[in-house]
């Protein structure tokens, strides 16, 4: 009788594997920060900040001032010009093509705002937007 519970057991290991690799998995946005820019957004664009020193060198390219954030917790979510309504990802897709992690998919709202970048706290996702 157990040996025929492992074999199941066994034999449902790749489905369960399989399900776990393609189900999409959401990425919770915590807080919502309406940044001014001087730089003009074409509102297409999101990735994810990782770093103080990343951070630091976006303000300084794109004018902006990010929140703090306690990197070591949380990183950093930048939307160029529009809302986002959610992210999700699934974990086959780091196999794709040339990526080692894995590819986010964006949901936005509303329309563009040219000047505004939208940044939210998020836990630490190593995800990118798909064309990274």
């Amino acid at each position: 009788m157990k040996k025929k519970i492992l074999i199941a057991l066994f034999a449902m290991l790749p489905v369960i594997l399989f399900f776990d690799l393609f189900r999409n998995r959401k990425v919770k946005l915590y807080e919502e920060y309406e940044v001014y820019s001087e730089r003009e957004v074409l509102g297409l664009a999101w990735l994810i900040i990782s770093s103080p020193e990343q951070a630091a060198a976006l303000e300084n390219k794109q004018g902006v001032v990010f929140p703090s954030v306690d990197f070591s917790k949380y990183y950093l979510l930048e939307s160029q010009g529009r809302k986002i309504k959610s992210l999700e990802y699934k974990k086959v897709s780091q196999f794709s093509w040339d990526y080692d992690i894995p590819v986010g998919i964006a949901e936005f709202t509303g329309e563009t705002k040219p000047h505004t970048i939208y940044v939210y706290k998020i836990d630490k996702h190593k995800i990118k937007q798909n064309g990274d």
